[in-house]
């Protein structure tokens, strides 16, 4: 910013006067000092009225911007919700999720998409909630030689599901009475030892006279039996069988995590 140059004071130079000389009227004179100081507060009060006011723009700019990228981003974000309409999905404190399902799925489920099931709860569950996720389905046993791969179970959901993967835990007692317990036994099971956040149901038959309608397509689809506790089921976004591995497939063996990797993949 340019500064006011004070300009000398011009100093009257004495001549003799033969002729009355008329009053001279008192003008206001500016003192150097006077000056300088004057020049310094205009200075100084230009300076901070510009940096006063750039600084209330920038704030008022970054308010505005704020304010705009966040309505934009609720308004992006409701508009991409509506357009799929499909369930919203809520993290839960835990790394587990809570589900609001649309109040119309549309179209019939296949698959594993066509049933309801009970949840842990005793919540009905539509399946269509899983459409466009890979989905492992596991029948599970709280006193099972294999239990300990809860432990695997939890850590691949955990890895894989932001991803698009949905573990699916169904607990049986089809195998040497090894799930005896209540759904509320089995929860606080799964939750106190294995930290398990991904959805568990409610009991049901894998195999004989009085399997589930679920376990029926299942292994009919892959013409093989549930063999024992903790066969795993791979089934695509469209909800339709992939592979089956059985209990000694560990949940991170290299050909299931191959086939899951795949399916991911898969449009």
């Amino acid at each position: 910013m340019s500064q006011p140059v004070s300009q000398p004071v011009s100093q009257p130079v004495s001549q003799p006067v033969s002729q009355p000389v008329s009053q001279p009227v008192s003008q206001p004179v500016s003192q150097p000092g006077e000056s300088a100081g004057e020049s310094a507060g205009e200075s100084a009060g230009e300076s901070a009225g510009e940096l006063a006011g750039e600084s209330t723009g920038e704030s008022a700019g970054d308010s505005a911007g704020e304010s705009a990228g966040e309505s934009a981003g609720e308004s992006a974000g409701e508009s991409a919700g509506e357009s799929a309409g499909d369930e919203v999905i809520i993290e839960t404190d835990e790394g587990g999720e809570d589900w609001v399902d649309p109040d119309d799925f549309g179209e019939e489920g296949e698959g594993i998409h066509a049933f309801k099931m009970l949840d842990i709860d005793g919540e009905e569950v539509d399946m269509r909630r899983y459409r466009g996720r890979v989905t492992l389905v596991v029948n599970v046993a709280s006193r099972c030689g294999y239990t300990s791969q809860y432990e695997d179970l939890q850590r691949l959901y955990s890895e894989y599901r932001e991803r698009g993967l949905i573990i699916l835990g169904f607990p049986a007692n089809n195998f040497g009475g090894q799930e005896p317990g209540s759904e509320e036994e089995i929860a606080e099971f799964c939750s106190a030892n294995y930290g398990v956040t991904f959805p568990m149901f409610s009991k049901i038959s894998v195999k004989g006279a009085d399997i589930h309608p679920l376990y029926s397509y299942l292994t009919g689809a892959s013409n093989q039996e549930v063999s024992w506790n903790f066969n795993k089921f791979l089934v695509g976004k469209d909800g339709l069988f992939i592979d089956q591995f059985i209990s000694n497939v560990a949940p991170y063996a290299d050909p299931l995590i191959m086939a899951l990797e795949a399916a991911l993949a898969a449009e």
